[in-house]
Protein backbone atom coordinates (compact mmCIF):
# COMPACT_ATOMS: atom_id res chain seq x y z
CA UNK A 1 0.00 0.00 0.00
CA UNK A 2 3.05 2.51 0.85
CA UNK A 3 4.39 1.55 -2.21
CA UNK A 4 1.46 2.36 -4.34
CA UNK A 5 1.13 6.06 -2.51
CA UNK A 6 5.48 6.00 -3.59
CA UNK A 7 4.14 5.85 -6.75
CA UNK A 8 1.32 8.19 -7.08
CA UNK A 9 3.25 10.77 -5.24
CA UNK A 10 6.29 10.04 -7.95
CA UNK A 11 3.87 9.99 -10.96
CA UNK A 12 1.75 13.14 -9.47
CA UNK A 13 5.31 14.99 -8.74
CA UNK A 14 6.51 14.23 -12.86
CA UNK A 15 3.50 15.54 -14.38
CA UNK A 16 4.03 18.70 -12.66
CA UNK A 17 7.69 19.24 -13.22
CA UNK A 18 6.25 18.43 -17.18
CA UNK A 19 3.94 21.40 -16.92
CA UNK A 20 6.63 24.02 -15.29
CA UNK A 21 8.61 23.08 -17.82
CA UNK A 22 6.79 22.34 -20.87
CA UNK A 23 8.32 24.69 -23.14
CA UNK A 24 6.17 26.94 -24.80
CA UNK A 25 4.26 26.82 -27.85
CA UNK A 26 3.14 29.69 -29.99
CA UNK A 27 0.94 29.82 -32.35
CA UNK A 28 0.74 33.23 -34.58
CA UNK A 29 -1.97 34.38 -36.33
CA UNK A 30 -0.42 35.13 -40.09
CA UNK A 31 -2.30 37.55 -42.18
CA UNK A 32 -1.30 37.64 -46.01
CA UNK A 33 -3.42 41.08 -46.50
CA UNK A 34 -4.75 43.83 -44.64
CA UNK A 35 -8.15 42.87 -45.61
CA UNK A 36 -7.75 39.56 -43.88
CA UNK A 37 -6.30 41.57 -40.49
CA UNK A 38 -8.87 44.12 -40.56
CA UNK A 39 -12.06 41.37 -41.39
CA UNK A 40 -10.24 39.09 -38.03
CA UNK A 41 -9.96 42.29 -35.75
CA UNK A 42 -13.36 43.24 -36.70
CA UNK A 43 -13.58 46.73 -34.59
CA UNK A 44 -11.53 49.24 -33.67
CA UNK A 45 -11.46 49.72 -30.16
CA UNK A 46 -11.89 53.72 -28.65
CA UNK A 47 -11.18 53.90 -24.95
CA UNK A 48 -10.98 57.27 -22.75
CA UNK A 49 -9.08 57.55 -19.81
CA UNK A 50 -10.22 59.63 -17.08
CA UNK A 51 -7.63 59.44 -14.38
CA UNK A 52 -8.71 61.82 -10.94
CA UNK A 53 -6.17 62.88 -8.76
CA UNK A 54 -8.33 63.92 -6.21
CA UNK A 55 -7.56 67.94 -7.23
CA UNK A 56 -10.55 68.36 -8.52
CA UNK A 57 -9.37 68.55 -11.97
CA UNK A 58 -9.80 64.99 -13.93
CA UNK A 59 -8.00 64.97 -16.94
CA UNK A 60 -9.08 62.81 -19.66
CA UNK A 61 -6.91 60.87 -22.20
CA UNK A 62 -8.56 59.17 -26.03
CA UNK A 63 -6.84 56.77 -27.68
CA UNK A 64 -8.11 54.42 -30.53
CA UNK A 65 -6.44 51.26 -32.16
CA UNK A 66 -7.23 48.18 -33.82
CA UNK A 67 -5.60 45.22 -32.04
CA UNK A 68 -4.52 41.84 -32.58
CA UNK A 69 -3.16 39.07 -30.65
CA UNK A 70 -0.90 35.99 -30.69
CA UNK A 71 0.84 37.64 -34.01
CA UNK A 72 4.26 36.59 -33.51
CA UNK A 73 5.60 33.10 -33.84
CA UNK A 74 7.93 30.79 -32.14
CA UNK A 75 10.82 32.72 -33.46
CA UNK A 76 9.60 36.35 -32.94
CA UNK A 77 8.92 37.44 -36.27
CA UNK A 78 5.42 39.19 -36.94
CA UNK A 79 4.20 38.77 -40.36
CA UNK A 80 1.27 40.90 -41.50
CA UNK A 81 -0.31 41.96 -44.55
CA UNK A 82 2.13 40.36 -46.62
CA UNK A 83 5.30 42.36 -44.57
CA UNK A 84 7.34 40.88 -42.23
CA UNK A 85 7.98 43.37 -39.31
CA UNK A 86 10.83 43.61 -36.51
CA UNK A 87 10.08 45.07 -33.32
CA UNK A 88 12.28 46.15 -30.26
CA UNK A 89 10.64 44.39 -27.29
CA UNK A 90 11.37 47.50 -24.47
CA UNK A 91 10.24 50.74 -26.74
CA UNK A 92 7.50 47.39 -28.99
CA UNK A 93 8.45 49.92 -31.97
CA UNK A 94 7.73 48.17 -34.97
CA UNK A 95 10.28 48.08 -38.33
CA UNK A 96 9.21 46.91 -41.64
CA UNK A 97 12.42 45.40 -43.13
CA UNK A 98 11.78 45.93 -46.84
CA UNK A 99 10.69 49.94 -45.87
CA UNK A 100 6.96 48.98 -47.34
CA UNK A 101 4.35 51.34 -46.62
CA UNK A 102 0.23 51.32 -45.97
CA UNK A 103 -1.62 54.46 -45.59
CA UNK A 104 -5.01 54.29 -44.53
CA UNK A 105 -7.81 56.45 -45.27
CA UNK A 106 -11.23 57.59 -44.03
CA UNK A 107 -14.25 57.65 -46.07
CA UNK A 108 -13.06 61.46 -46.75
CA UNK A 109 -9.99 60.42 -48.25
CA UNK A 110 -7.76 61.83 -44.70
CA UNK A 111 -5.24 59.74 -43.24
CA UNK A 112 -6.37 57.55 -40.61
CA UNK A 113 -3.29 55.44 -39.83
CA UNK A 114 -0.26 54.45 -41.51
CA UNK A 115 1.44 50.85 -41.29
CA UNK A 116 4.10 50.70 -39.90
CA UNK A 117 4.32 54.56 -38.54
CA UNK A 118 1.48 54.08 -36.07
CA UNK A 119 2.29 50.30 -35.24
CA UNK A 120 3.49 48.90 -31.83
CA UNK A 121 3.79 45.53 -29.95
CA UNK A 122 3.40 44.87 -26.53
CA UNK A 123 5.76 42.17 -25.92
CA UNK A 124 3.83 41.88 -22.42
CA UNK A 125 0.22 41.14 -23.62
CA UNK A 126 1.59 39.40 -26.79
CA UNK A 127 -0.55 41.84 -29.06
CA UNK A 128 0.08 43.97 -31.94
CA UNK A 129 -1.39 47.27 -32.01
CA UNK A 130 -2.55 50.02 -34.92
CA UNK A 131 -3.22 53.36 -33.29
CA UNK A 132 -5.49 55.24 -35.05
CA UNK A 133 -5.78 58.99 -35.32
CA UNK A 134 -8.66 60.01 -32.47
CA UNK A 135 -9.52 63.39 -34.07
CA UNK A 136 -10.99 61.41 -37.07
CA UNK A 137 -12.94 59.28 -34.60
CA UNK A 138 -15.07 61.67 -33.02
CA UNK A 139 -17.22 60.39 -29.97
CA UNK A 140 -20.49 58.87 -30.95
CA UNK A 141 -19.72 57.52 -33.77
CA UNK A 142 -20.21 53.55 -34.27
CA UNK A 143 -18.84 52.15 -37.42
CA UNK A 144 -16.13 53.78 -39.94
CA UNK A 145 -15.07 52.94 -43.47
CA UNK A 146 -11.73 52.80 -43.99
CA UNK A 147 -10.07 53.00 -47.08
CA UNK A 148 -5.94 51.89 -48.70
CA UNK A 149 -4.42 50.95 -51.86
CA UNK A 150 -3.05 53.43 -54.85
CA UNK A 151 -6.61 53.94 -55.55
CA UNK A 152 -8.23 53.74 -52.35
CA UNK A 153 -9.41 50.03 -54.20
CA UNK A 154 -9.79 48.49 -50.90
CA UNK A 155 -12.76 49.57 -48.47
CA UNK A 156 -13.75 47.82 -45.53
CA UNK A 157 -16.26 48.72 -42.63
CA UNK A 158 -15.08 48.51 -39.13
CA UNK A 159 -17.54 48.89 -36.16
CA UNK A 160 -16.35 51.47 -33.47
CA UNK A 161 -16.12 49.98 -29.37
CA UNK A 162 -16.22 52.66 -27.01
CA UNK A 163 -15.34 52.38 -22.99
CA UNK A 164 -14.23 55.13 -20.56
CA UNK A 165 -11.86 54.25 -17.93
CA UNK A 166 -12.22 55.77 -14.25
CA UNK A 167 -8.41 55.45 -13.22
CA UNK A 168 -8.44 56.88 -9.01
CA UNK A 169 -4.98 58.38 -8.05
CA UNK A 170 -2.96 54.97 -7.47
CA UNK A 171 -1.19 56.33 -4.36
CA UNK A 172 2.12 55.22 -2.53
CA UNK A 173 1.40 51.16 -2.62
CA UNK A 174 0.33 51.50 -6.48
CA UNK A 175 2.96 52.98 -7.25
CA UNK A 176 5.31 50.99 -5.22
CA UNK A 177 3.92 47.46 -7.42
CA UNK A 178 4.34 49.67 -10.40
CA UNK A 179 7.64 50.02 -9.64
CA UNK A 180 8.09 46.35 -9.41
CA UNK A 181 6.37 45.27 -12.59
CA UNK A 182 6.80 47.81 -15.03
CA UNK A 183 9.61 49.97 -13.44
CA UNK A 184 10.28 51.81 -16.91
CA UNK A 185 7.14 53.13 -17.30
CA UNK A 186 5.97 53.74 -14.03
CA UNK A 187 9.43 55.90 -13.52
CA UNK A 188 7.99 57.96 -16.38
CA UNK A 189 4.65 58.13 -14.78
CA UNK A 190 5.68 59.14 -11.23
CA UNK A 191 7.78 62.43 -13.12
CA UNK A 192 5.24 63.15 -15.60
CA UNK A 193 3.19 63.15 -11.99
CA UNK A 194 5.50 65.03 -9.94
CA UNK A 195 6.10 67.99 -12.50
CA UNK A 196 2.30 68.25 -13.21
CA UNK A 197 2.14 69.06 -9.46
CA UNK A 198 5.39 71.12 -9.28
CA UNK A 199 3.99 73.48 -12.12
CA UNK A 200 0.25 73.35 -10.97
CA UNK A 201 1.43 74.87 -7.19
CA UNK A 202 4.05 77.09 -9.05
CA UNK A 203 0.83 78.71 -11.43
CA UNK A 204 -0.95 78.35 -8.02
CA UNK A 205 1.43 80.56 -6.69
CA UNK A 206 1.95 83.16 -9.23
CA UNK A 207 -2.01 83.69 -9.56
CA UNK A 208 -1.96 83.99 -5.51
CA UNK A 209 0.76 86.68 -5.30
CA UNK A 210 -1.28 89.09 -8.70
CA UNK A 211 -4.57 88.60 -7.02
CA UNK A 212 -2.83 90.08 -3.47
CA UNK A 213 -1.11 92.68 -5.67
CA UNK A 214 -4.04 94.08 -7.46
CA UNK A 215 -6.03 93.57 -4.43
CA UNK A 216 -8.80 91.62 -5.90
CA UNK A 217 -9.23 88.07 -7.46
CA UNK A 218 -7.72 87.56 -10.71
CA UNK A 219 -8.87 85.34 -13.35
CA UNK A 220 -9.39 84.86 -17.38
CA UNK A 221 -12.72 85.48 -17.53
CA UNK A 222 -12.62 88.46 -15.24
CA UNK A 223 -9.92 90.57 -17.23
CA UNK A 224 -11.70 89.69 -20.29
CA UNK A 225 -15.19 90.62 -19.34
CA UNK A 226 -12.95 93.66 -17.34
CA UNK A 227 -14.31 92.94 -14.51
CA UNK A 228 -10.95 94.05 -12.43
CA UNK A 229 -10.69 97.71 -11.06
CA UNK A 230 -7.23 98.24 -11.87
CA UNK A 231 -7.27 97.17 -14.60
CA UNK A 232 -10.02 98.69 -16.25
CA UNK A 233 -9.92 100.75 -19.37
CA UNK A 234 -13.34 102.93 -18.38
CA UNK A 235 -11.85 106.40 -16.85
CA UNK A 236 -15.32 107.92 -16.90
CA UNK A 237 -17.27 105.54 -14.90
CA UNK A 238 -16.23 105.42 -11.11
CA UNK A 239 -14.91 103.02 -9.87
CA UNK A 240 -17.30 99.56 -8.21
CA UNK A 241 -15.58 99.81 -5.19
CA UNK A 242 -16.39 102.90 -4.05
CA UNK A 243 -19.86 102.72 -4.88
CA UNK A 244 -19.93 100.13 -2.39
Amino acid sequence: MKKTKKIIVLVIAVFVCFLLFLPEVVIANTYNTLEEALTAANKINVETRVTDKGNGVPIEERAAAIAWSNIRDSEGKINFAGMEFTYDPDSGHIQESTNQQITIYDNSNRVIAVIPDDMYYSSTTGELFLNIDTLLVPSGLTEIELKWGDTGEHTITMDISEQRTNVSNPGILGTLWGLIVDTKNEIIRTAERLMNDLLLAILDGILYMLSDAVGEPISVDRIVFNQIDKLSINYWEERRHRNS
